[in-house]
């Protein structure tokens, strides 16, 4: 499997796993302690963050039928996917990476930079270093 697919098939995890999202966002879900001037209330402020630090991230496309994230949707970067997801809280991003894994098998591996309630999916491991400089993070 290349690591295209199994982007997809985090970012198809992610949104297709975790029950029904929604609701306000518990403490500390929309806050990562590295970046400045990050509005992590919502995905696409997420995206327009990553576009305005310089990771061009075009075309943004809400996806509203996501079912597990607060919200989610996609941007493209250098003709790659970009898939961008809040979660009401981590015990909840958490909870559906878990559901994911063992769907999946535990294959479920695609790169990723997760904040305690927010998670950017990528096609490509070599941008989760410039991802990570904008938003601060994890690189999973």
């Amino acid at each position: 499997m290349n690591r295209s697919s199994t982007a997809a098939m985090v970012a198809v995890a992610v949104i297709a796993l975790a029950g029904c999202g929604g609701g306000a966002a518990e403490s500390g879900a929309t806050k990562s302690g590295a970046a400045n001037g990050v509005d992590y209330s919502s995905a696409q402020s997420i995206a327009a963050a990553l576009d305005a630090g310089g990771f061009g991230c075009t075309g943004w496309t809400p996806n509203p039928a996501a079912i597990g994230p607060k919200e989610s949707g996609s941007c493209a970067h250098g003709g790659t996917n970009v898939t961008v997801s809040t979660f009401t809280s981590a015990a909840k991003m958490e909870s559906l990476l878990e559901s994911a894994k063992n769907a999946f098998g535990g294959k479920v591996s695609g790169p990723s930079v997760q904040g305690p309630a927010w998670l950017v999916a990528l096609d490509d491991e070599a941008q989760a270093p410039a991802v990570q400089k904008i938003l601060g993070g994890s690189i999973k």
